[in-house]
């Protein structure tokens, strides 16, 4: 298991049911710092803007759905290094921390809680 730095941020999206979906950011613990809800027919990268935004973090993880310049932009302004897989359709493939990547189930869980 890789170590966990201190100032990671985690953002995902559940689709919950047909007509909302559920955007959440949590800290390096699996805590919850940020949670909105959208209509279910919402682009995830469009909001992840709003989940990041004021946020100090070290590292920004998510998965490929976020994989846009906007976001990553957004991200290095906010001085997070990014933990994104790239898009399979871009044309340059970044890299990314595969080991970090992994502790994206922490936000997974933290989901998990919230319907518990």
């Amino acid at each position: 298991m890789p170590m966990e730095p201190k100032g990671v941020i985690r953002i995902w999206a559940e689709q919950k049911g047909l007509n909302t979906k559920i955007y959440l950011a949590v800290d390096a613990y699996g805590i919850p710092v940020r949670i909105f809800i959208t209509q279910g027919t919402t682009a995830d990268c469009t909001q992840a803007g709003r989940l990041i935004e004021g946020i100090s973090a070290d590292y920004l993880l998510a998965d490929r759905g976020y994989d846009s310049n906007a976001i990553i932009e957004q991200a290095e302004k906010q001085a997070m290094e990014i933990v994104i897989p790239p898009r399979k359709n871009r044309k340059m493939q970044s890299s990314y921390d595969k080991e970090l990547y992994k502790l994206r189930h922490l936000v997974e869980n933290a989901f998990l809680h919230l319907k518990g």
